[in-house]
């Protein structure tokens, strides 16, 4: 009898040992659990905000990708992006090795800046390979004037014509009378522009130019496309300045719907807000994953948010459709499963210490 006593006791701090680790285990699993499963709980039922979405895709990024992603951003010259990965790295507490952050500073440093942007404008001049927002205003001041747009329609093998090309052209020379008229339409004429340059050098995805050609080719009049290339073929290529430039204009109006003309401006608003928050290479990496004009409207949400973290999210995102539920369905269903075994594990775990405590509480003795 006072062998098996003996034993019992021995085995009691054993015990202990094993329940205090099983509560502990089952504390930390469901700090981590939990609030994924909340979110995937509320973007399939409740939360259609883009910026939730990109949080949800960035929180399922492993802490090691951000030094990855930055390294290889330093070694392609991207300090941008080094820098902006280095933020959101901050922001969620991820370390970083010592030696990248220092290669970091040494890139950012007020002297290889310059260097850089130099390089870029003069690429830009050279090349049609924009890569900078400087760059961008070095290669496209005729693009933002109507002569660029004229030019547009100029070069456009009539009639067998580019509807993408003649839409954006035409809204450009709308959103040009608006410009030079009032400057109220400035901003979507810079972004109009900056689509045009996207498109001429082949950046926009394959599934982003079939919506702006269902988009375009039920907003633009074929008649008056008929009208406006007998004009644009009896422009002098040599001789721009005696181009009729108000009757092009006038005749863009009448091509395309001002609905359309409405929904590119919206476009190109959205675009040169992405461009002041993430820079060229930004709007460029933005538009290649864009695969409906929505999804850009959905990114220049992302990019008010996150600021100088956006180009970070992007890379650490690359290759995931982040705004397709049914692209995100199987992770969050994962979650959502762990989370309902974690709460049945945690309901059984207590109900079952809940008795031991009140066995022990009615076995007690009363004085």
């Amino acid at each position: 009898m006072r062998d098996r006593h003996f034993s019992a006791t021995l085995r009691q701090p054993g015990k202990l040992l094993v329940r205090t680790l099983l509560i502990a285990s089952l504390f930390s699993s469901g700090i981590a659990i939990l609030p994924k499963a909340m979110d995937g709980i509320r973007l399939l039922y409740h939360d259609t905000n883009p910026v939730t979405w990109m949080k949800h895709q960035v929180g399922l990024v492993q802490p090691g990708q951000y030094a990855v992603e930055m390294s290889n951003a330093l070694e392609n010259d991207d300090i941008a992006l080094a820098t902006s990965l280095y933020e959101l790295s901050l922001e969620h507490g991820i370390s970083i090795p010592q030696k990248l952050k220092a290669r970091l500073d040494d890139a950012n440093s007020w002297s290889e800046t310059a260097k850089r942007k130099a390089r870029c404008i003069g690429s830009s001049f050279v090349t049609d390979q924009v890569q900078c927002l400087e760059g961008l205003l070095a290669s496209s001041i005729a693009d933002l004037s109507p002569i660029g747009d004229a030019k547009e329609l100029l070069n456009q093998p009539w009639p067998d014509y580019d509807i993408v090309s003649v839409g954006i052209a035409a809204a450009s020379l709308t959103a040009s009378g608006a410009s030079f008229a009032a400057g109220s339409g400035l901003p979507a004429k810079i972004g109009i522009t900056t689509l045009k340059i996207l498109k001429k050098s082949g950046k926009i995805s394959v599934a982003l130019l079939a919506d702006l050609r269902r988009v375009l080719s039920r907003a633009i009049d074929k008649d008056q496309v008929k009208s406006l290339s007998v004009q644009a073929r009896q422009l002098d290529p040599t001789n721009p300045s005696d181009w009729p430039l108000d009757e092009l204009i006038s005749t863009a109006r009448l091509i395309i719907r001002q609905d359309a003309v409405n929904e590119l401006s919206a476009t190109g608003r959205n675009l040169r807000e992405i461009g002041n928050t993430a820079g060229f290479r930004g709007t460029i990496e933005t538009v290649e994953r864009s695969n409906t004009l929505k999804d850009l409207q959905r990114y220049q949400e992302v990019a008010a948010a996150y600021e100088g973290r956006y180009r970070g999210a992007l890379a650490l995102t690359k290759g995931r459709r982040v705004f397709r539920i049914i692209d995100q369905f199987w992770s969050l269903l994962v979650w959502m499963t762990a989370a309902l075994i974690w709460l049945a594990t945690a309901a059984w775990f207590i109900s079952r210490m809940g008795w031991r405590i009140l066995r022990a509480i009615r076995r007690e003795p009363r004085l």
